[in-house]
């Protein structure tokens, strides 16, 4: 059954090399997806406790005027 199996690595060079890197690839796309969420939810979690907020009150607007100042209160 190796045999075969490598038999059928040899024989599509190409395929095999091609499956691998996008398997490696991949695995390294979601590695880092993965690191940089936590690393922006650190930054904002961390902005948000170095104002000393502890309620954060923003509004929806449906019309596309300037925003207006976030209320923070401690």
């Amino acid at each position: 059954m190796f045999k075969l199996a490598y038999k059928a690595l040899i024989d599509r060079k190409i395929r095999s090399v091609l499956t691998i890197l996008g398997i490696t690839v991949g695995s390294a796309i979601i590695l880092s997806l993965i690191a940089s969420s936590a690393g922006l939810n650190a930054g904002i979690a961390g902005n948000i406790a170095k104002t000393g907020a502890n309620i954060l009150q923003y509004e929806m607007r449906e019309d596309f005027s300037p925003p207006v100042q976030p209320i923070l209160t401690s």
